[in-house]
């Protein structure tokens, strides 16, 4: 990752390029997010995980070829359209363990089990830029050993164990047919409050970031060594955040809709700080929070998300979700790269502040009564 930033300024490409190339990218995530989610609920969650490491693959191939932007845009494409794992493995661990559902809401070991899954994901963002910045000067030798990397990866993919009821949602035939392009989850409030906040999140995340990364070369000088560190200290602290933090925010906290209030809060002043600062390490404290808040809010959500559909829908959920967090991710980069050009960055962070409004309403409204009502019934109506 930290040269593929490197490799963008390389060929020239600025803000506006950025957020074309982000906007491409989550379009067909947009594409791709549902669309891996539904052939999971059918045809199983192993063969979606199988092709998502053959596309990765084939990316960074087409990565390594480029000779300019375009072969960057090329590159991305089957990563962005096939690679879905991590939604896909989310929706195999709900598959393995019972979703908080029946007579509960969310609790510390639920938040725990989920902030487990995004642990491994905080540390492997954290070893990638070290490995990277330590042993790697060249973007060819990273893509050779990213490549490496997602051959094992393959590996761990084949001695993943089915899940423990042998009438998986893959072996399940939907009555009324065809239902690839079924919606019929989001016919209950609790998705759609999900939904809802997934999407204010993500257009906050993408407007801002669509100026931030060039202002860390404008400000800072950032450069691989300097990318891959800062990345490190990201995936570190989101481990940090998912694998600790949550389950002990949950358990002393109690209630959901405060602690995504809480966070919003949070998300919105530390960008805020970062974006207006000329001291890094002012910077890192920032990002410390704002990454701890952000993990916390994951868990919280993602947790919330697997008690909200029955187990031959929650791929399709999940899909979804994804699904609307790459349509936000679309017109993020474009309201970010347009704002910014008028407004600068205090446009910018107007914006990003009134998503977080936006989602700690959302929370403060609607996360009791509909989210955790629909986890209480313990499915979503489907009639």
């Amino acid at each position: 990752m930290p040269f593929y930033q490197s490799r963008r300024d390389a060929f020239s490409c600025d803000a506006t390029c950025y957020g074309r190339y982000t906007s491409l990218r989550s379009f067909l995530s947009l594409l791709g997010s549902f669309l891996c989610g539904r052939l999971s609920d059918r045809y199983g969650r192993a063969p979606l995980l199988h092709l998502g490491v053959l596309a990765t693959l084939l990316g960074l191939a087409l990565s390594w070829a480029a000779q300019d932007v375009r072969g960057l845009y090329l590159a991305m494409v089957p990563g962005a359209l096939l690679q879905n794992n991590f939604a896909v493995v989310k929706a195999l661990f709900a598959d393995y363990y019972s979703a908080p559902s029946e007579a509960r809401g969310l609790d510390g070991e639920v938040a725990g089990l989920v902030g487990k899954l995004g642990m491994s994901v905080g540390i492997s963002f954290m070893l990638g830029p070290m490995i990277g910045g330590m042993f790697v000067s060249t973007f060819s030798a990273g893509a050779l050993v990213a490549a490496v990397l997602t051959s094992l990866s393959w590996a761990c993919v084949i001695m993943i164990p089915p899940p423990p009821n042998p009438k998986g949602p893959q072996n399940q035939t939907p009555k009324g047919g065809h239902t690839f392009l079924d919606l019929t989850p989001l016919r209950s409030p609790g998705p759609r409050v999900v939904l809802l906040l997934r999407m204010l999140m993500s257009l906050a995340f993408h407007t801002f970031m669509t100026p931030w990364t060039p202002s860390l070369k404008e400000r800072f000088d950032f450069g691989p060594k300097q990318h891959g560190t800062f990345m490190s200290f990201v995936g570190l602290v989101y481990a940090l955040s998912q694998g600790f933090a949550a389950k002990a925010v949950v358990r002393a906290v109690g209630r959901s809709d405060l602690i995504l209030v809480s966070c919003s809060v949070f998300l919105s002043l530390g960008r805020v700080v970062a974006m207006g600062t000329d001291r890094l390490e002012v910077v890192y404290g920032c990002f410390f929070l704002i990454i701890i808040s952000l993990g916390v809010t994951n868990t919280v959500i993602s947790a919330a998300l697997n008690g909200l559909a029955p187990p031959e829908k929650i791929g399709g959920l999940i899909g979804l979700v994804g699904s609307f967090e790459s349509l936000a991710g679309m017109v993020g980069p474009m309201v970010g790269g347009k704002v910014f050009e008028l407004g600068g960055k205090e446009g910018t962070l107007a914006v990003v502040c009134a998503c977080y409004v936006g989602v700690a309403g959302t929370a403060w409204v609607g996360w009791r009564k509909w989210v955790e009502g629909g986890m209480r019934e313990g499915k979503v109506k489907t009639t």
